[in-house]
């Protein structure tokens, strides 16, 4: 019975995986490096609603060892009329499949999901100041 369950599972998830949908952004090389700031962008987004076409956007600045400064810039957008807070595994899956998929950036969903997630690498240099 456990197996059965356990073989159910992996098959729901199979599909979810199956309904993402990206495209890949024009610019410049360089969402690898934004990889390791998934988790920290989408824990952000964890119990925060957003009215009907609200987003927020964070900017991140990665350091690299000969201490040049690269950009890494996220967004998610609410699509829908329901005022109800990002998923963040769903955040987190749509943005590591634009980075595996899309070396320049991209924006994604899963089809009928509520929100759209994008990833972008900027140019080299730190975010701006408010």
């Amino acid at each position: 019975m456990r197996s059965l369950q356990l073989i159910q599972l992996l098959l729901s998830t199979l599909c979810v995986y199956a309904q993402l949908e990206f495209e890949c952004l024009p610019g410049i090389s360089g969402s690898a490096l934004c990889g390791i700031l998934v988790p920290t962008f989408c824990q952000t987004l964890q119990n925060v609603t957003f009215s009907p076409g609200d987003s927020l956007s964070r900017c991140f600045n990665i350091v690299s060892t000969n201490a040049t400064v690269t950009q890494c810039d996220f967004t998610t957008l609410n699509v829908v009329s329901d005022v109800l807070p990002p998923s963040v595994p769903n955040c987190e899956s749509v943005l590591e499949n634009i980075i595996v998929g899309c070396p320049t950036g991209g924006i994604g969903q899963f089809v009928g999901g509520s929100y759209t997630f994008a990833v972008q690498p900027g140019n080299t240099g730190s975010c701006s100041n408010p």
